[in-house]
């Protein structure tokens, strides 16, 4: 009986309060993986690494000044 009742309460959930339920976001639930557009250049990849390491405070925005 526990198990049809169960059912019929999924049956009539919205798939916002499932979703609420689970703690999943709608954005997470929906998400799907797109291909890159560009390819990953190694030697920029590099050179962020280099300076990420030396200054781990940076952003990518104050990055860009050092790359330049």
């Amino acid at each position: 009986m526990k198990t049809q009742a169960g059912s019929e309460v999924i049956k009539h959930t919205s798939l916002n309060k499932a979703l609420q339920y689970c703690g999943v976001s709608k954005c997470a639930w929906h998400y799907t993986e797109k291909p890159r557009a560009i390819p990953i250049d190694a030697g920029i990849t590099h050179k962020v690494r280099q300076i990420a390491s030396r200054h781990p405070a940076y952003g990518t925005r104050r990055m860009v000044t050092q790359i330049s």
